[in-house]
């Protein structure tokens, strides 16, 4: 009984740690609830923030679209900045459903937006603000052509780009966290925000048009996971994150948080299939931006109560001891606390210890140890191997942090809310 105890103590101790990054928007009850074990929290706009209490988060942050606002979602910081007509409409007239775009470069607006978002944050407690098209990078878009002539003509002498550094700058002076989505396009802003934000870089979600019947409901389409969003093979992914980490490495900010994307696990039934949690994916993902040391998340957009992994709550694998490897298999790290495979093909070690397997939950080892790869019949695809394998030193002190406790997996009724729309740039 001793040693059984003690080997559950290491487990805990294995699972000791907060998540690090986390977006629950749309949420509802049990996301909410979810989310709390994570140190950083996006829960929304600033108006479905009021809708909750956001009292037993770490860090909540909220969302804002960097380029611009709707009309119909005006605030009364949207509405004064209409009035002045600081916008990059020609001619004030809407480009799309009722899109309007800030004149970043003009110092009024730039100054007056940071002192809004300011006041809005300390208000409600929130310790920053996730910027979604967090760079210039729409102005080279086909459908914004005439945005940026018109923002040429007023700005000469200066760019878009230039102008958001200036903005984020001010925003870190005040105290506030500023996360941004790919602001990796333009390294500049790299050294003013604190963390950087990529979608779909290691595994994504699609659909095709094909009906399927899940959880007792037909759907119109079928959703699939694609494993290799950026390439053929494991060394595409690998070689977009590794530059990616030269770019964390070169400037300041701290760290890249990759956001997948990934269909349920669709397991075949009499009337059609069962919606599962992906773990698969979610180890693959999680693994593969860990040899990095990045944060990682995987949404799965079909239902959201199937994102909940232990593997989040997995403790600090500790300084890397030496670079990443590549293998015939793929790539292989090792840390004070473990090491990480990953494979695109099926994977057979040989360990020298006992280790504990995070996918798997159970010690394994020393010696042969043989990971397959699963086939996935809906997305017609193997699934990649991600592993994270820790040590279990008993003589190594327990981590700091709020253990993993199992979670109602019930699906609550949704929360109403707001209209905010989200609109993402091609990548």
């Amino acid at each position: 009984m001793r040693y059984i105890v003690m080997a559950l103590l290491i487990v805990q101790a294995l699972l000791a740690q907060k998540g690090e990054y986390i977006g629950v928007y749309p949420w509802n009850s049990d996301q909410l609830r979810w989310a709390k074990d994570f140190r950083i929290v996006e829960l929304g706009s600033l108006e479905d923030i009021d809708r909750i209490d956001i009292s037993d988060y770490e860090k909540p942050i909220t969302y804002q679209w960097l380029a611009g606002f709707y009309g119909d979602q005006a605030s009364d910081f949207d509405r004064w900045v209409l009035k002045k007509g600081y916008i990059l409409n020609p001619n004030g007239s809407i480009i799309a459903d009722g899109d309007y775009y800030y004149d970043m470069c003009n110092d009024e607006l730039l100054n007056r937006r940071v002192d809004y978002l300011v006041d809005a944050c300390k208000k409600r407690g929130l310790a920053g603000i996730f910027f979604d098209w967090g760079n210039e990078e729409f102005l080279n878009e086909p459908e914004f052509q005439d945005v940026k002539r018109y923002f040429e003509r007023l700005h000469p002498d200066t760019s878009y780009k230039e102008c958001i550094k200036r903005f984020y700058g001010k925003l870190q002076e005040k105290g506030l966290l500023v996360v941004s989505n790919q602001a990796f396009r333009n390294p500049i802003l790299l050294d003013v925000v604190h963390l950087d934000m990529s979608e779909s870089y290691i595994s994504t979600a699609d659909e095709r048009d094909e009906p399927i019947t899940i959880d007792d409901q037909r759907y119109d389409t079928t959703p699939y996971t694609v494993y290799l969003p950026l390439g053929s093979s494991i060394k595409d992914t690998f070689a977009y994150l590794q530059e990616l980490k030269e770019l964390v490495d070169n400037h300041k900010v701290e760290n890249m948080i990759y956001t997948n994307y990934a269909a349920p696990k669709l397991v075949q039934t009499p009337s059609g299939y069962e919606a599962q949690t992906p773990r698969e994916v979610i180890h693959y993902n999680y693994a593969f931006a860990k040899l990095f040391g990045a944060i990682c998340y995987t949404e799965i957009p079909f239902d959201r109560s199937l994102e909940q992994d232990e593997i989040y709550f997995t403790q600090d694998l500790g300084e890397p001891q030496g670079e990443i490897i590549e293998e015939d298999y793929g790539y292989r790290r090792s840390f004070e606390h473990g090491f990480i495979v990953v494979s695109e093909q099926d994977l057979d070690l040989n360990l020298d210890r006992r280790v504990y397997d995070t996918y798997a939950k159970e010690w394994v080892g020393p010696g042969p140890y043989r990971i397959e790869r699963s086939y996935d019949r809906i997305a017609k695809s193997y699934i990649p191997i991600g592993r994270i394998f820790l040590y279990g030193d008993e003589e190594r002190e327990q981590g700091e942090g709020t253990p993993f406790y199992q979670r109602p997996m019930e699906w609550f009724e949704r929360t109403p809310l707001s209209s905010v729309k989200h609109s993402f740039p091609h990548w």
